[in-house]
């Protein structure tokens, strides 16, 4: 049970109460006002995050770029850019969308949150609320 400073280390129907502090956030990283993000498709496992940027600063300035990897750097074909304006990042989709690049053909679109794509592991159902498919509880003896 989480309780004020005051009932810290005192007790409650035989249960201990502790004061826990509120998370720190860094304001600095959450007052960031975020630029739009391109989602980068069918990236070729040689390229590099330097050639991402360079294809893509001719548009407009990066604020960060990835290429997506598992644990051991193996590429997944994925990155994203950020860039700094809207309209840089629509002239970098216009361009750049089937650009060829090591062979493959680039898929630039704006990203989208795990929501917007139909993915519900980021939106679980709210609580109280079970899928259509629930049939209850298991019955005894069936």
């Amino acid at each position: 049970v989480v309780v004020p400073w005051s009932l810290s280390h005192s007790s409650l129907l035989g249960r201990a109460l502790f004061e826990q502090q509120a998370p720190r956030v860094d304001a600095g990283i959450m007052s960031r006002p975020q630029g739009p993000t391109l989602f980068i498709g069918n990236v070729p496992q040689s390229a590099k995050v330097e050639d991402l940027e360079t294809l893509f600063r001719k548009y407009g300035r990066i604020i960060n770029c990835t290429i997506r990897a598992d644990a051991r750097g193996r590429p997944f074909g994925y990155g994203f850019v950020e860039m700094d304006d809207e309209k840089d990042a629509q002239d970098a989709i216009a361009a750049l969308n089937n650009h060829e690049m090591g062979g493959s053909k680039l898929r630039v679109d704006r990203s989208r949150s795990r929501t917007e794509a139909g993915d519900s592991r980021s939106a679980p159902p709210p609580v109280g609320e079970r899928p259509s498919s629930y049939a209850g509880p298991p019955r005894a003896g069936a």
